[in-house]
């Protein structure tokens, strides 16, 4: 936080390779988040139609490293 504003950034996950996330990490917003529509990829696509979950799950890994 800084000089009193308050970050927070939505994504659906799909491009948090792991050079994107050090960009978002140095960028230090102050609340991320990142939607897991489903617990498997049948019930994810039905809410995030051509989406990936395996692809979101790859980049909560990367955000967790970074």
């Amino acid at each position: 936080m800084s000089a009193g504003i308050h970050s927070v950034l939505s994504t659906n996950g799909h491009y948090l390779t792991g050079p994107n996330c050090e960009k978002l990490v140095a960028a230090g917003p102050g609340k991320l988040i990142i939607p897991v529509d489903g617990a498997d990829q049948e019930t994810y696509s039905a809410y995030r139609v051509n989406g990936e979950l395996g692809r979101v799950v790859e980049g909560l890994g990367n955000i967790t490293k970074a």
